[in-house]
């Protein structure tokens, strides 16, 4: 009999090295587990005491770890195969993971059937599987205090439960004959070793167990290649949990792979809650290929579903009706940096009030903000670890002022290691005024750590100067996104140095005509100052007069308000040339918000916009236009703000003409200038420019170097500018 029985045991270890060497031929669309790089090994004998078996990361086995998007699942392992016969046990001694993943599993783990209505609940969240083993398929979760029907009890402790329609496994040290309440999000401790400290990087596991439970995995085929990396065919959701992630905390992620189709990322909280900013792929450059993005999410309770944390990064498809499509993802790496670093300020920091009521901060320049192209950086110099000096011209002066840089644009943060603030001696040269040069600060620090899409704005600083005067803002910068956040046509020098030039007289390097990360300088101003807001495209941007010239109309406005006692009225530019007036990005409808309703100080806004819809036109869109006008009219009236119409300049001449064009700035032109158009009044630039021998066409002597006629010169904007005052005066008398 003792033969029999040996030669059982070695049958069956047969049957199990067999059913490993087929395990490794799985069919390619399984989620398997890559496998493990070094098999532990385990053997049990009769008298002898079974050792601890950890995986190749040192987790033993006995207390398998899986984090899920809403608390960590925890499960047991047996590590031990008993066999019962009729009239011996045999132990089974295994030499790898895999071999406990096949039907051998069952076979070899006897399964006592449960007769009645027995009931568990969960102690805490453990996944369940397909077999009695936590090397099982991963088929779901319980969560905790979840009520299951225990169908069976294996000889391993695993308990059998009905489980979405179907009969699958849990391990029994993870169930209870009694409920327990689950654990508070209040209750539950903060911090932790599971959650790397600030700046510290979290490699994400890849494998099945560390699937997001809230990603619809049932939807999506996910296989593993031998490589380690995830092979995503299809699917809606699939993502990987991590470390928990705070609302208002931010992290840097670094995604490696492949792809073929478009696809998105963000991070995920419990209940598919939307917990960061969906990051298109797109957006980083992704054409297809190999990728090796780096990006910044901050997690944010957009849904607002109260929701402490986010726990998982996913991939999604494009859009909800569509599904990712042969995505190949081969690590993700993300670094916590949260917001403490205690030498930058949060960039949270929210603009200081007031100080008096007599008193208000007033925009006195600005900038609308964009995406810098190619041609816009500088060529030689690069921005980062290097040195930008910017010159702006305020339209209105005082003693304390403070500044507004944005990230709006970056996907990755910007730091600012230093910068300061001076008076610019000329205009077409970098040197500044030493004797003015004031260092400008954040949170009494002086450098700013500015997150991803972010804006901040600095300390208040003393600083004295008059209205028009030429000031000179100096950055001295860190890390710079790949995404530059610019107004890409200052139509004045900005000059890039190597290393720290913050403090230096002149600079000396590439010469560019853009503004960089600078969108604002505020004044502290009398309380009955006013800001007038110009929005518009290429002809409020300036495009084509002389670079620091300072010939735009709003500059000629600002000269013609301070010269005849109107000083206390700022000048704010937001022009931004080649964009329309409806539309989204750079559409004069999709930034209203930020580029007027949220100007500080503001009184009143000109609009001069519309000549690219109309130029761009296949049919009658005067209507749209119209539509469009009345709609931003009503949001500033909404927020007590007056707002004057300019009609639209001729253009007969260019490649925008023709008659279906031309007759859609006469009927946009005759809204304007009616009197029930919802205008608190109106500039009519249009007759002013127009020849006298063609309303059609502008004053030749108006046109722009460009020879284009539809852009204006130095003199024919300046001249635009002196009309705009005279009329505009009318209406603040």
């Amino acid at each position: 009999m003792k033969v029999n029985n040996r030669i059982l045991s070695l049958l069956l270890v047969l049957v199990m090295a067999f059913s490993v060497l087929t395990g490794c031929g799985a069919p390619a669309n399984d989620k398997v587990d890559p496998p493990v790089t070094q098999a532990p090994e385990v053997t049990t004998t009769e008298g002898t005491t079974e050792p601890e078996v950890t995986t190749t990361e040192g987790t033993p086995l006995e207390e398998e770890v899986t984090t899920t998007t809403e608390e960590t699942t925890t499960e047991a392992a047996t590590t031990t195969e008993a066999t019962t016969t009729t009239e011996a046990t045999t132990t089974v001694a295994t030499t790898t993971t895999e071999a406990t993943t096949t039907e051998a599993t069952k076979a070899t783990v006897a399964i006592e059937d449960v007769s009645g209505e027995v009931y568990k609940y969960a102690t805490s969240s453990v996944n369940v599987r397909d077999l009695p083993d936590a090397n099982g398929e991963r088929i779901g979760h319980l969560d905790a205090g979840e009520k299951v029907k225990v169908t069976g009890i294996a000889a391993n402790g695993w308990y059998r439960i009905e489980f979405k329609n179907g009969e699958y496994f849990v391990s029994g040290k993870y169930l209870s004959d009694t409920y327990t309440a689950p654990e508070k999000e209040e209750d539950k401790p903060t911090g932790g070793s599971d959650k790397p400290s600030q700046n510290k990087t979290h490699k994400v596991s890849l494998t099945s167990d560390n699937w997001a439970s809230d990603a619809f995995l049932d939807e999506s085929i996910v296989k593993y290649n031998s490589d380690g990396s995830v092979y995503i065919e299809t699917g809606t959701i699939v993502g990987w949990a991590i470390p928990e992630v705070k609302m208002g905390e931010t992290v840097k992620v670094n995604v490696k792979g492949s792809s073929v189709g478009e696809f998105r990322m963000w991070l995920l909280a419990p209940g598919q809650a939307t917990a960061s900013n969906i990051m298109p792929a797109i957006e980083l450059g992704n054409v297809g290929g190999d990728f090796d993005f780096t990006f910044e999410l901050t997690a944010e309770d957009h849904d607002e579903r109260n929701i402490s944390a986010a726990t998982s990064f996913c991939f999604k498809a494009p859009t909800w009706n569509s599904s990712l499509n042969k995505l190949t993802i081969k690590s993700i790496e993300i670094t916590y940096l949260g917001n403490t670093n205690p030498e930058k300020v949060d960039d949270s920091v929210n603009k200081p009030k007031s100080p008096s009521p007599d008193t208000i901060w007033l925009a006195s320049w600005g900038s609308a903000q964009l995406q810098a192209g190619d041609d816009h950086l500088p060529k030689t110099v690069a921005l980062k670890n290097n040195t930008v000096r910017m010159q702006i011209r305020p339209s209105v002066g005082g003693n304390k002022l403070r500044l507004e840089f944005s990230n709006e644009c970056g996907k990755t943060s910007l730091v600012i290691n230093k910068a300061t603030l001076a008076k610019l001696i000329d205009p077409k040269k970098s040197d500044i005024d030493t004797s003015s040069l004031t260092s400008i600060t954040f949170g009494g620090k002086s450098g700013i750590t500015i997150s991803a899409g972010k804006t901040v704005v600095s300390d208040e600083i003393d600083f004295s100067f008059a209205s028009l005067d030429d000031l000179a803002v100096t950055l001295y910068l860190g890390d710079v996104p790949h995404s530059v956040t610019s107004h890409t046509a200052s139509r004045c020098s900005t000059w890039v140095s190597k290393g720290d030039g913050t403090k230096s007289k002149s600079l000396s390097g590439d010469v560019t005509t853009s503004w960089y990360f600078l969108s604002r300088l505020e004044v502290l101003a009398d309380k009955n100052a006013k800001a007038i807001v110009c929005m518009g495209d290429s002809l409020t941007d300036g495009a084509s007069i002389t670079t620091n010239g300072f010939a735009r109309w709003t500059d000629e406005l600002a000269r013609q308000l301070n010269k005849n006692g109107y000083s206390d009225y700022s000048v704010i530019n937001m022009g931004i040339g080649a964009t329309s007036l409806m539309g989204w990005g750079t559409a004069g409808e999709a930034r209203f918000k930020r580029d007027v309703l949220d100007i500080e100080g503001v009184d009143s806004l000109i609009i001069f916009y519309g000549v690219n819809d109309i130029g761009y036109a296949s049919s009658d869109v005067s209507q749209k236009i119209i539509n469009t006008y009345k709609s931003m009219i009503k949001q500033c009236h909404d927020n007590g703000i007056k707002v004057y119409g300019m009609t639209i300049t001729p253009f007969k001449g260019s490649g925008y003409y023709s008659e279906l064009h031309e007759k859609i700035r006469v009927k946009v032109n005759e809204f304007i200038l009616s009197p029930d158009s919802g205008f608190d009044g109106y500039i009519d630039a249009a007759s002013a420019v127009a020849d006298p021998d063609d309303s059609e066409k502008m004053r030749k002597s108006y046109v722009s170097v460009w020879n284009d006629n539809l852009h204006f010169n130095d003199t024919g904007y300046k001249f635009v500018g002196k009309t705009v005052f005279e009329k505009l005066e009318q209406y603040l008398k």
